[in-house]
């Protein structure tokens, strides 16, 4: 029963792992698309643009930062609860 419970939680940590990987690239895409854009458009929308390319440079390393460490916990959360 315990073998059964690790594989599950190990799995589980696979999946979320696999999860946050697939948001990252497809986020990473994103970016690539927006800069290789053509900028010849109304002001408004080039500004608006131009604030997601700025939230996403400064703002990708915290949501980084954030995805591993709940990962992180998520993990410790499973080996505590094989003991």
């Amino acid at each position: 029963m315990r073998k059964k419970d690790n594989t599950s939680a190990g799995k589980e940590f696979v999946i979320i792992s696999i999860i946050a990987i697939i948001i990252l690239s497809a986020l990473v895409y994103l970016i690539q698309y927006i800069s290789h854009l053509d900028f010849q458009m109304t002001n408004e929308t080039t500004f608006q643009i131009f604030l997601l390319i700025l939230v996403v440079r400064y703002y990708l390393p915290f949501f980084l930062f954030t995805i591993v460490l709940s990962l992180i916990i998520l993990f410790l959360i499973h080996i505590t609860k094989k003991r």
